[in-house]
C-alpha cells in the first residue's frame, strides 16, 4: 500500500468516512459551487465541505489549483505514478 493511499484513508476514516475539502480558487473558476454541499444535492457524496470540526486538516483536500482540489496523499499517488511511467518509458527506449 502506498503512502498516499494510507494518508487518504487516515483522513477519510478520521472524518466519519468523508473526505473534507477546502475550496478557494475552484469557487472562482466555477468548478465547485456552494450548493454542491447541500445534503439534498450531493446524495451522500463522500466529499464534504471542511470546517472547524474537521480532523487532520493537513492531510485533507487542501491544495486547490482552480480545477481540482488535492490532498498530500493524492500528490504522493501522482508522484508514484509519474515515476513508474517515466521509468517504463525510459526502460522501453533502451
Amino acid at each position: 500500500m502506498s503512502i498516499g493511499t494510507v494518508l487518504n484513508n487516515i483522513a477519510i476514516k478520521s472524518n466519519s468516512n468523508h473526505m473534507p475539502i477546502f475550496p478557494d480558487v475552484t469557487y472562482l473558476t466555477g468548478f465547485v459551487r456552494p450548493e454542491m454541499f447541500i445534503e439534498t444535492y450531493n446524495h451522500g457524496d463522500f466529499h464534504v465541505l471542511g470546517n472547524h470540526m474537521t480532523r487532520l486538516i493537513p492531510i485533507c483536500d487542501i491544495f486547490d489549483n482552480g480545477i481540482s482540489i488535492y490532498s498530500i496523499g493524492d500528490l504522493f499517488i501522482f508522484s508514484f505514478a509519474f515515476i513508474i511511467i517515466y521509468n517504463s518509458i525510459k526502460a522501453s527506449n533502451k
